[in-house]
């Protein structure tokens, strides 16, 4: 009887070990699981960084609350572990992506991101093409009714997708069509402006301070520099160098909003 039991003691302690190590490593994913389902993404994510596990859907989950708080270049950082532990997962990993966008796109400053986010995860699965392109185009018309670009950068990337896009929106609302040509056009503008900022500086060997002293001394010449609805303004910054920068005016003729801003980077 003794010599029976010596014999199950290694064979109960493995079972134990593995009946514990999964409950370890189940219970943290699924805490943090609900409260990803309350939007506590930092909270899930504080549950994930005291976990150590190779499982997939630790890496996932891990992955959507960097990307939700910020943490873009963790998040695809995690993506990359997944792939290295785990082949043939890239639709979950897409899934992933189009799940962290579709929650950082509620916050309208954050469209850089959110067009990072679906550009990987149309690679990743060229499936969920039409998915991504409702989120775009559902968040793009929100965003074009508020002061801001967001909504612009939202629908002209749709557009990289599907060609049909900007034909769509001026079928659908002519007046946020207006916004989104018009804030178009100030892009290129600004970017004809910006290549005579480049020409001041290297004849300079500086940047110039204003529009004015580029208009001055003649670097200009050949190019509308006033446009009606906007001011235009140089800054310069010694890490960065010169950005221009063109705010909406009221009663601007094109229906951008006041307090929008469009820059040359």
């Amino acid at each position: 009887m003794n010599l029976l039991m010596h014999k199950s003691i290694p064979v109960l302690l493995t079972i134990l070990f593995c009946l514990l190590s999964s409950g370890c490593t189940k219970e943290p994913l699924s805490k943090a699981e609900n409260l990803i389902a309350t939007y506590d993404y930092r909270g899930a994510l504080g549950v994930l960084n005291s976990t150590n596990s190779d499982d997939s859907r630790f890496h996932h989950l891990r992955a959507l609350c960097m990307f939700v708080e910020g943490k873009t270049e963790e998040g695809f950082n995690e993506i990359n572990n997944i792939n290295r532990i785990e082949s043939e997962i890239q639709n979950a990993d897409a899934r992933v992506l189009l799940k962290a966008a579709k929650v950082i796109v509620r916050e309208k400053h954050r469209y850089i991101e959110t067009i990072r986010l679906l550009d990987s995860c149309r690679t990743y699965d060229p499936g969920l093409k039409d998915e991504i392109i409702n989120l775009l185009w559902n968040r793009g018309l929100e965003y074009l009714g508020v002061p801001g670009v967001g909504g612009y950068y939202l629908i002209h990337f749709a557009s990289d997708i599907d060609m049909g896009i900007v034909k769509r929106l001026r079928s659908h609302n002519r007046i946020f069509y207006h916004r989104y040509d018009e804030i178009n056009k100030v892009h290129q503008y600004l970017k004809a402006i910006i290549a005579r900022v480049k020409r001041f500086q290297k004849h300079r060997g500086r940047p110039p301070n204003s529009m004015q002293e580029l208009i001055k001394n003649g670097f200009t010449s050949g190019l509308v520099v006033t446009r009606k609805g906007w001011r235009i303004e140089i800054t310069n910054d010694a890490e960065s160098g010169s950005r221009l920068e063109a705010e909406a005016l009221k009663k601007n003729p094109s229906g951008v909003l006041v307090g929008t801003i469009v820059s040359s980077r």
